[in-house]
């Protein structure tokens, strides 16, 4: 806890709202849900490559970058998705794309 002392007046309070505030606003864009599963052009390629059954290592060679890149857009996607592993990725995906 910080406590400022100004003009004899602890404003501990204050700091205590606006960090609360702060922690407040992240946690809600961090896990505010995107219902409209809009995946870039380098994930839905990410998506498309790991539902014909691809590595990693295969993906980042294919595409000319490098393994963590590859597993930072698949985090990405499914956390659009709101999925934890890749086949259910790949079945949320192909229902998304089937519904259009």
């Amino acid at each position: 806890m910080i406590v400022i002392k100004y003009k004899k007046v602890e404003i501990t309070a204050i700091v205590e709202l606006i960090r609360l505030y702060k922690r407040f606003t992240l946690t809600k864009t961090m896990y505010q849900p995107n219902n409209n599963m809009e995946l870039t052009r380098q994930e839905r390629k990410m998506l498309i490559a790991l539902s014909s059954g691809k590595l990693y290592k295969e993906i980042a060679s294919e595409n000319f970058i490098s393994i963590n890149t590859v597993k930072k857009h698949l985090k990405n996607v499914y956390k659009k998705l709101h999925v934890s592993s890749r086949k259910e990725a790949v079945e949320k995906y192909a229902r998304q794309k089937e519904e259009e």
